[in-house]
């Protein structure tokens, strides 16, 4: 009778072991992987400040949506918030630069689910803006649409 008992425990033991090991295994997911994951949802402003000075109110419900080589906006002011652009990636892991057709690389600060940063330094002659666009160092708060 123990010898039925035994060779079901072992029974049961090897159909474990099979479900164990055929159960799907997750890759590991890289930081880029990930990164992209982060920005690829709609953005609202939260806040901006041009070397040092709250700049917020010159942006009224600014919108950002990321596409893996480009981005849109809507309510921007141009040159510096085009309605669309293409961009790249630049980066394996953090910081991550948005590197713009125009030639602005914007650093990924942070991001995560409640939280976008960048700062860039933007200069208007440089990069083909008009002469009333404003040239200087930008920190710009996104959060979640």
């Amino acid at each position: 009778m123990q010898t039925n008992t035994c060779k079901s425990i072992l029974v049961a033991l090897l159909m474990f072991g099979s479900m164990v090991s055929c159960s799907k295994k997750e890759e590991p997911t890289s930081p880029l992987d990930t990164f992209k994951k982060q920005l690829a949802v709609a953005w609202k402003i939260n806040f901006a400040s041009l070397d040092g000075s709250d700049v917020t109110s010159y942006y009224p419900n600014l919108t950002i949506s990321f596409a893996p080589t480009s981005f849109t906006t809507t309510n921007g002011v141009s040159p510096l918030w085009k309605p669309t652009m293409n961009m790249s990636i630049i980066g394996a892991s953090a910081p991550f630069h948005l590197l713009r057709e125009d030639g602005l690389d914007m650093t990924v600060i942070s991001i995560d689910a409640s939280k976008l940063v960048l700062e860039f330094q933007y200069d208007a002659i440089k990069l083909g803006g008009r002469i009333g666009s404003v040239s200087g160092n930008y920190h710009i708060e996104f959060v979640p649409q």
